[in-house]
């Protein structure tokens, strides 16, 4: 989160299970930023439609799972910048 704060990043890839604060709880407190990053991208080893839910609702705008397509991840990368 200091890191985050002290560049503003566009783009956030975020793993969901990280130790202490999880990926879905920094999810959330990201989306309260007034610097919001453009794409929170969760990119874990969860697979279960609840974990996507969740996901979804903790704030993230794409959901990949390890190991990740590059060709999603790229797609997702490049969306709207042409």
């Amino acid at each position: 989160m200091e890191a985050a704060d002290g560049i503003h990043p566009d783009v956030i890839l975020l793993d969901l299970a990280m130790p202490g604060l999880d990926g879905f709880e920094t999810a959330r407190l990201l989306r309260l930023k007034a610097w919001q990053p453009h794409l929170l991208i969760a990119l874990t080893g969860y697979s279960q439609d609840d974990d996507r839910g969740l996901a979804q609702e903790a704030g993230f705008d794409s959901f990949l799972v390890k190991p990740v397509d590059l060709t999603a991840l790229t797609s997702l990368l490049t969306r709207g910048t042409t």
